[in-house]
């Protein structure tokens, strides 16, 4: 499954931060720049009251009205761990609230499958042969091409891939900046990939898909955004990327999001989230220039020299 350009566009913030139409902007930019892949979940928006179901639905009318279900590419989520106003039971990933979860999301999209099925979380309670049979499942009735995880560990996303050959995507956190916080060891928390992770996925066949992938708009606002990862390494980061995009003429947002795009192994399709249409267009306009090895180890503070 692949397109032209490997960048995804994740629906987190629409219906939220932009009503209807500055989301269907949105949109309408991203694939007007030849974007075609559309990261959405089940829990999206559910943090505002009366929330929940609010980006997949306004996602779905946006399909229906520009007509587009044939050309694009949806990934979604089921399975979250709840909070605020998204309770959910202990037993999170059941495979009967992760079917309910699935069908509600196709309703609200106003689809009859997607291609991309992800577990949203983990949870160490349930098999891995109990979660590989239930995608196995979605894989079979023909509702889905490829299953994906979000947010697990090295040891169960390999598991996972020896369990079920048709488990593709990985989606953890991954950016030029590390976070400041820490992933804990309670069910369901957020992870960021760390080294290992890199090892396993090239070794599973996985296609990394990482969020918050120009670190929520850290570099490319010099530092005023994205506080969840404003730390000294990061500020360090930030003096690279500044002289990066002086003496190539990138701007600072789409030298982080290059850094991305440049990874060696494994392949990697990174989600962006932003809505401002300007943003978008110089996103896309990257999606096939590549960094030097050099300026890679360069930007990563693996090296302290760096020929432009």
């Amino acid at each position: 499954m692949k397109t032209n350009i490997p960048i995804w566009f994740g629906l987190a913030d629409i219906g939220t931060r932009r009503d209807r139409r500055e989301s269907f902007l949105a949109m309408d930019a991203y694939f007007d720049a030849g974007g075609r892949q559309f990261d959405t979940a089940h829990c999206y928006a559910a943090w505002l009251e009366n929330g929940e179901g609010v980006s997949e639905r306004l996602f779905g009318e946006w399909i229906a009205e520009r007509d587009v279900r044939k050309e694009i590419i949806i990934a979604t989520k089921g399975g979250h761990v709840g909070f605020g106003h998204y309770p959910r039971p202990e037993r999170y990933l059941d495979p009967a609230l992760v079917r309910r979860d699935f069908d509600q999301s196709l309703e609200r999209m106003r689809v009859d499958r997607v291609e991309v099925y992800f577990y949203h979380r983990d949870h160490r309670g349930e098999s891995i042969e109990n979660l590989a049979g239930f995608m196995s499942s979605l894989l079979a009735e023909r509702l889905i091409d490829h299953a994906g995880i979000s947010n697990w560990t090295a040891p169960r996303a390999k598991a996972m891939a020896k369990a079920l050959p048709k488990v593709k995507f990985w989606q953890n956190q991954w950016s030029l900046g590390r976070p400041t916080w820490e992933p804990t060891e309670h069910e369901g928390t957020t992870r960021y990939h760390l080294p290992e992770d890199l090892v396993v996925a090239e070794e599973c066949g996985y296609v990394v898909m990482p969020y918050s992938s120009t670190a929520n708009g850290f570099y490319g606002s010099n530092g005023t955004s994205g506080s969840r990862f404003d730390s000294p390494e990061n500020r360090i980061r930030l003096e690279r990327v500044n002289l990066v995009s002086e003496k190539t003429g990138f701007t600072r947002n789409q030298v982080a999001l290059m850094f991305m795009l440049s990874q060696p192994i494994p392949p990697v399709e990174p989600i962006i989230g932003t809505l401002d249409p300007e943003r978008i267009i110089e996103l896309l306009s990257v999606s096939f220039q590549r960094l030097s090895q050099e300026t890679l180890d360069y930007l990563d503070l693996k090296t302290d020299t760096w020929l432009s």
